[in-house]
């Protein structure tokens, strides 16, 4: 009963912004001008889309040109990158701390840290445990949180991408 709670009071309750002066005191954060800190998120994860594999068959054996007439001619034996395909997959890029701006949403990895404006969001997915992020630009990554956090999380941003 407590997640439906927290979940109707991240869709009604009124939205308190940390001023750039406190989000630096507190968490160690630095914020643009006119931005507000609304929400932490503890022992988040982000994945990206990255290629994994690419296959491709080839063909070494003995090379023969037959001239056919007319500067046309057939080629035998080596043959390279025949049916070429590419697998992608969702790979993990770092865990950190996901912070919830009125402007941004800026992920600080313990290896590497991301930011993406709410300028550029197209749409945001929500599963049980993590968030796909649509942006204008690039792959979309996937933000995985802790317990009912993602939920939360897809409430506040859709909150705050309407005042954008």
């Amino acid at each position: 009963m407590e997640f439906l709670n927290s979940r109707h009071l991240a869709e009604t309750d009124e939205l308190i912004g940390v001023s750039e002066e406190q989000a630096q005191a507190e968490h160690g954060i630095n914020l643009n001008n006119d931005e507000l800190l609304y929400e932490m998120y503890q022992d988040c994860t982000w994945f990206e889309l990255k290629r994994n594999q690419t296959r491709s068959w080839n063909y070494h054996g003995l090379g023969l040109r037959i001239p056919l007439g007319g500067g046309l001619s057939y080629r035998l034996g080596s043959i390279q990158n025949l049916n070429p395909q590419a697998r992608f997959e969702y790979r993990q890029i770092s865990k950190g701390k996901v912070y919830l701006t009125n402007k941004r949403i800026i992920f600080q990895g313990d290896s590497e840290n991301k930011v993406v404006t709410l300028k550029s969001l197209l749409d945001i997915e929500q599963y049980n445990d993590s968030c796909v992020i649509g942006k204008s630009t690039g792959k979309k990554p996937i933000i995985q949180f802790e317990l009912d956090d993602a939920a939360i999380f897809a409430r506040k941003l859709s909150r705050l991408f309407d005042t954008v």
